[in-house]
């Protein structure tokens, strides 16, 4: 795309939340050139001053919190930074609305064992979870529990040199191991998930990629150790993307349609640059097909992703896989949601409007 082609493209609308939802490729494309305010010099921009009332009143006027996200995404921000959010939305409809139990359970006889209905179908899996019906629905699965012990399941954690392919493979022994409290024992033979890893190696495996976006989806094992390291500008110096974050802004987004994770919201933290706005958010919300609910969206004083690795430390990791971005949900309570939003209040930037029109 150029930017002729770009511009002609954002000629079509008068606002951005337009553009974006009916050509997310070219008004992407502007965002990541650093372009989108020119090409979007045109439009009217949608700003209100928010209060209480206010906020309430236009959230009457939708019937899914979904839609008030989507439509007044500000009033909808104000309302979480307040925490009025559960008032304010009260007389609104769940968003499972298209899912029964019924349809969960004919869902679940397409599997065998519940990795593989997890990792096939994500919503109906954690649905299952909320309403705590999983094992019901799964009773006609290949049981772990009947089917390993010690001695098998050192066998089966032996085919495999890192925990991670252990996990992912659909037998059902990783789950054993770790509810059993003897995952550490069995995989002691293995490589750590750091320690697998060096510079040589991980600039080897970077060579492979054109963009860091296709490094993190195809090799994250490299791609982590690169970022934790600080190798990554100096491994991916050959790539055509470079500069994508400035690392100043940080977000927490409810994943709608994943459920609950032990009577937990699931929720996405990340990181990402101003001047791309929410294209991450919803980046990863369309890789995982799923719905973002987004909590906060802040420019910080400091790099976004040290609040990023401290906020990974609450809550519960659901070992979400299978798409680019996965490694960083994480089921909180409302009470660590709150203490999450703690850690980042300090540090925004006071009066920096992130631009979701």
């Amino acid at each position: 795309m150029t930017l002729t082609e770009a511009h002609d493209e954002a000629l079509k609308y008068q606002h951005k939340k337009d553009f974006r939802k009916n050509n997310y490729s070219a008004y992407s494309w502007g965002h990541r050139n650093n372009v989108i305010d020119i090409i979007c010099s045109h439009m009217i921009p949608i700003r209100k001053s928010w209060t209480v009332e206010s906020a309430t009143a236009e959230a009457l006027k939708y019937q899914y919190k979904n839609d008030f996200r989507k439509s007044s995404c500000d009033a909808y921000t104000y309302c979480h930074r307040k925490n009025i959010i559960d008032s304010a939305c009260s007389h609104m409809k769940s968003g499972y609305t298209d899912l029964t139990i019924d349809k969960v359970t004919q869902e679940a006889l397409k599997y065998k064992t519940k990795k593989e209905f997890e990792n096939g179908s994500p919503r109906e899996y954690f649905y299952s979870h909320g309403k705590n019906i999983i094992n019901d629905i799964c009773s006609h699965m290949e049981s772990g529990r009947g089917k390993w012990n010690l001695l098998l399941t050192h066998e089966e954690a032996l085919k495999y040199t890192r925990k991670v392919d252990f996990q992912n493979a659909p037998n059902g022994a990783y789950g054993y191991a770790q509810n059993k409290g003897i995952l550490d024992e069995v995989c002691s033979h293995m490589v750590t998930g750091y320690g697998f890893w060096t510079l040589a190696l991980a600039q080897k495996e970077a060579i492979k990629y054109e963009s860091r976006k296709d490094f993190e989806r195809n090799s994250c094992g490299a791609y982590c150790f690169a970022y934790r390291n600080g190798y990554l500008d100096e491994i991916c110096n050959h790539m055509v993307d470079r500069a994508k974050t400035d690392n100043n802004v940080i977000y927490i987004w409810k994943a709608v349609g994943l459920g609950q994770w032990n009577d937990k919201d699931i929720y996405k933290i990340g990181k990402t640059s101003a001047r791309l706005g929410e294209e991450r958010i919803h980046f990863v919300a369309n890789e995982a097909k799923i719905e973002a609910d987004v909590i906060i969206i802040s420019k910080v004083t400091c790099k976004a992703s040290d609040l990023e690795t401290k906020i990974l430390r609450f809550g519960d990791n659901i070992n979400l896989t299978g798409f680019n971005g996965a490694t960083d949900f994480r089921a909180f309570s409302k009470k660590e949601l709150e203490e999450a939003i703690e850690i980042i209040a300090p540090y925004i930037v006071k009066d920096i409007a992130i631009d979701k029109s």
